[in-house]
């Protein structure tokens, strides 16, 4: 009994295994200097915190706050964000389905303070030091591009 307890107890405080999440951890900028965000693993692991800042007035302002997680058995990870100042945009809920290679497949959909919603998808290609995104709004089931950006490591 005192061998499964200790094995038990292992189990629970060990940090969660390396996983495709990985490569998002760590501060992340805009290359104009005027938005960042970070991913930082909390918990025992299996919890990524997100945060999004705006420089305004060449302060930064925190605009949103989320976390991601995993469901018990499945292979992506879903993220639900509070945000502020946002174009009226007050809740995230995505999900992020690594493809491998670095890809990375998000469906977003953002939840406006008026009530309405907006579907969007956004493609990834995460390297060491540089997230390329492309994102496209989802109209009648057509994806239609909206714009493109990158992050880079800080």
């Amino acid at each position: 009994m005192r061998g499964f307890l200790l094995a038990l107890l292992l189990t629970l405080s060990a940090p969660a295994a390396a996983d495709d999440v990985d490569m998002l951890l760590g501060a992340w900028i805009s290359p104009d200097g005027v938005t960042k965000c970070d991913y930082v693993r909390e918990f025992d692991g299996s919890w990524v915190t997100t945060r999004m800042w705006f420089k305004v007035d060449e302060e930064w302002e925190l605009v949103a706050k989320g976390a991601m997680y995993q469901r018990p058995g499945e292979n992506l990870w879903r993220m639900v964000g509070r945000s502020k100042d946002m174009g009226g945009i007050v809740l995230f809920e995505s999900t992020f389905e690594f493809l491998g290679d670095g890809k990375v497949k998000l469906v977003n959909t953002a939840f406006n303070a008026d009530g309405t919603t907006r579907i969007a998808e956004e493609d990834w290609l995460v390297t060491a030091d540089e997230i390329a995104y492309d994102i496209f709004d989802i109209e009648a089931g057509e994806r239609v591009p909206l714009f493109s950006g990158k992050w880079l490591r800080m």
